[in-house]
C-alpha cells in the first residue's frame, strides 16, 4: 500500500495547488477582464479547474482504496485452526462399548470431534435426554438417579486411568466416562483431514501465518502441527485462553481468521475479524461463524482467502482505472473537445472496462473448485 499513500497525498498536494492558483489568479484576472490579458487568464482559470477536479478524483479513490486494504487485509493475517483434527474411530475399546450403549448416548450431545467418535462407535444417534453442555470441559447429567460425564479425565475424575493410558499411547487423544462408580477411558487415535497439509502449505504460500488453538493434550498437537509444517501451535487451551489469544493478535495489528468447529469455538470465532466453520461442528458454532462449509475438507478454507484477496485486487484496480479515466477524460471535457456522443461512449466504455475486470473473480473461483 506504500505506492498508494503516495498517490494519495500527490493527489491531495495537487488539488490544494489548484486552490492556491485559483486564488492567487482570482484577483488579476478580474483586473485584466477587459485586456488582451484575459485569454491567458481564462487558459490559467481552465488549469485550475483540471487540477482542483483531477487532485480529488484521485484524492477520493486512493483514499477508498487505503480504506479498503486496511478493512480486509488478509495478507498479513492470521489463521487460527481450531479445526484441524478428525477422529479415526477405530480406535475405541469395543468391550466396554458393548454392554454401554444406552449410556453412551451422552456422547451425541456434544460436538467436539473425540466425543463424536464415540457416539459414532456406540451408534448413538440421538442423546440421552436432559444432557448439557459444559464448554471446556465435557458433557453432564443424570440417568438411572446418578450422576453421569463424559469429557476431560479431570472432568470426570479419571485422571490416573488416563495417565496410565497415556503412558503407553503419549500420542493419543484420550476422553473419560464415569457414571456412577462406573470409570472408563477411551483412547483416541486422530488423523489428520485429507486436505490439510495442501491447504496450509497454500496458505503459507499466501503470506498468512497459521496457528493451531486446541483443547487437546500437548503430545497430540505437536505432532499433527509438526507434520503440518506448523510452528505456532498451543495445546490445552480453554475458551478463554482462545479470546486473549485473538485480542492479542488484534493489538499487534493482525486481521484474524478463526476456524473451528466445537462448543468452546464458538466465543472465539465470534470475537475473529472473520470465522469460519464446517458444517458438522456445534451449532453455536455455525451460529456465530460468517461462514460454514461442507465436507470434511480444509479447501473451503484457502478458497476463501484467495477468492478474497483476487476480490481485493480487482478492486483496487477498478479504483484506478477510474482515476485513469478521470485523469484523461476531465481535461478534455473542460477543454471542450468531447462532443455529448463522445462523452456518453466513453462514460459506457469505462463502465464495460470496470465490468469485465471484476468478471476476472470467476477465473479464481474456477480455479480453486
Amino acid at each position: 500500500m506504500g505506492l498508494t499513500r503516495a498517490i494519495h497525498v500527490a493527489g491531495a498536494a495537487f488539488m490544494l495547488g489548484g486552490v492556491t492558483v485559483h486564488l492567487l489568479l482570482r484577483p488579476a484576472a478580474a483586473r485584466a477582464a477587459e485586456t488582451a490579458q484575459k485569454a491567458l487568464y481564462d487558459l490559467a482559470w481552465r488549469v485550475q479547474v483540471v487540477m482542483v477536479m483531477v487532485g480529488s478524483a484521485v484524492l477520493l479513490v486512493t483514499g477508498i482504496a487505503l480504506w479498503l486494504g486496511e478493512r480486509f487485509r488478509l495478507a498479513s493475517g492470521w489463521l487460527l485452526l481450531g479445526v484441524l483434527l478428525y477422529v479415526a474411530v477405530s480406535a475405541l475399546d469395543g468391550a466396554f462399548l458393548s454392554p454401554n450403549l444406552r449410556r453412551l448416548r451422552l456422547a451425541a450431545r456434544s460436538g467436539h470431534p473425540v466425543a463424536a467418535a464415540v457416539a459414532q462407535a456406540a451408534a448413538a444417534k440421538s442423546p440421552l435426554p436432559d444432557i448439557e453442555e459444559e464448554p471446556g470441559q465435557g458433557v453432564y447429567g443424570v440417568l438411572d438417579g446418578l450422576e453421569i460425564r463424559l469429557g476431560r479425565p479431570s472432568y470426570c475424575g479419571a485422571d490416573e486411568l488416563a495417565n496410565e493410558i497415556l503412558s503407553r499411547d503419549p500420542e493419543a487423544s484420550v476422553v473419560a466416562f464415569r457414571h456412577g462408580e462406573v470409570c472408563h477411558v477411551f483412547a483416541v487415535r486422530q488423523r489428520l483431514r485429507p486436505d490439510a497439509a495442501a491447504v496450509i502449505a497454500k496458505l503459507q504460500r499466501y503470506g498468512t501465518a497459521v496457528e493451531v488453538l486446541s483443547g487437546d493434550r500437548e503430545p497430540a498437537v505437536r505432532t499433527a502441527a509438526q507434520a503440518l509444517g506448523i510452528h505456532e501451535w498451543r495445546a490445552e487451551v480453554t475458551p478463554v485462553d482462545k479470546i486473549a489469544r485473538i485480542n492479542d493478535l488484534t493489538r499487534h495489528g493482525f486481521k484474524v481468521m478463526m476456524v473451528g468447529d466445537g462448543l468452546n469455538d464458538a466465543p472465539a470465532l465470534a470475537a475473529a475479524h472473520a470465522s469460519m466453520s464446517p458444517v458438522t461442528a456445534a451449532h453455536m458454532s455455525q451460529a456465530v461463524a460468517d461462514a460454514v462449509f461442507l465436507g470434511e475438507r480444509l479447501a473451503p478454507v484457502s478458497t476463501a482467502i484467495g477468492v478474497s484477496r483476487k476480490a481485493l485486487r480487482l478492486m483496487q484496480q477498478n479504483l484506478w482505472l477510474a482515476v485513469l479515466y478521470n485523469v484523461l477524460a476531465v481535461p478534455v471535457a473542460i477543454a471542450g473537445l468531447a462532443t455529448p456522443l463522445i462523452a456518453a461512449a466513453a462514460m459506457s466504455g469505462s463502465s464495460l472496462l470496470v465490468m469485465l475486470n471484476a468478471l476476472r473473480a470467476r477465473d479464481q473461483q474456477r480455479g480453486t473448485a
